[in-house]
């Protein structure tokens, strides 16, 4: 019996050196299936969204521009913002789609996507407040085993609710080790909506455990 292989990627990979991207520079990648552009911003910070603009498809990786911290495609004058939003269009440049969004790849930490269901509803028809934190729990465990800290525990772990979290929709979750000290790992991280609403914001402490701990 032939089975689909549907395992998605997850966690950090290599794609080159970070000089190897110099300010400016905006760089077609392909991994995993998919066509990425990779772009280093005015700012010296390096982005990687996916490739293809929400326009008409255009690869921004072949022939796009650096325009401050945006990427824009060669077609047709789309710029495209680190988080994946559009920021202008040449022909309504103080109108972009706020409803268009190109998929961010961060160069470091851990993405996760998914939906709360109908097992997970609290009062007003939406997310209970109580399974956002087992959420970013089980995810700050994901980012430090994916950073090679495992095993870990939760020292403490703090949510901050910036909007109403709701329940089957799609939802993105981002965090990242924000500073190492020893055996700590501060790690922040955030949850948006599709169209790129911060619902809520997390930051916690993990700490590696000794070998002679349980």
């Amino acid at each position: 019996m032939l089975v689909p292989f549907t395992w998605k990627v997850t966690g950090w990979f290599m794609v080159g050196w970070s000089p190897e991207f110099p300010v400016g520079e905006v760089r077609p990648l392909h991994y995993f299936g998919d066509d990425l552009v990779a772009y280093r911003d005015e700012h010296g910070e390096l982005h990687v969204l996916e490739a293809h603009c929400k326009h008409l498809g255009a690869h921004i990786g072949h022939g796009g521009k650096v325009v401050g911290d945006c990427v824009q495609c060669p077609f047709h004058g789309w710029r495209w913002g680190p988080d994946g939003g559009n920021r202008y269009i040449p022909y309504q440049p103080d109108r972009p789609n706020r409803a268009l969004r190109l998929r961010v790849f961060p160069p470091d930490g851990v993405t996760m996507e998914g939906l709360f269901t109908r097992s997970h509803v609290g009062g007003n028809n939406a997310v209970h407040g109580g399974m956002i934190p087992l959420l970013y729990d089980w995810h700050f465990g994901m980012i430090v085993s994916t950073a090679g800290l495992s095993p870990s525990r939760t020292a403490y772990l703090h949510v901050d609710y910036r909007n109403i979290t709701p329940i089957d929709e799609p939802l993105t979750a981002y965090g990242r080790i924000a500073e190492i000290d020893g055996r700590k790992a501060f790690v922040t991280a955030t949850m948006t909506a599709a169209d790129g609403t911060l619902l809520t914001e997390a930051n916690g402490l993990m700490v590696r455990v000794l070998p002679h701990q349980p």
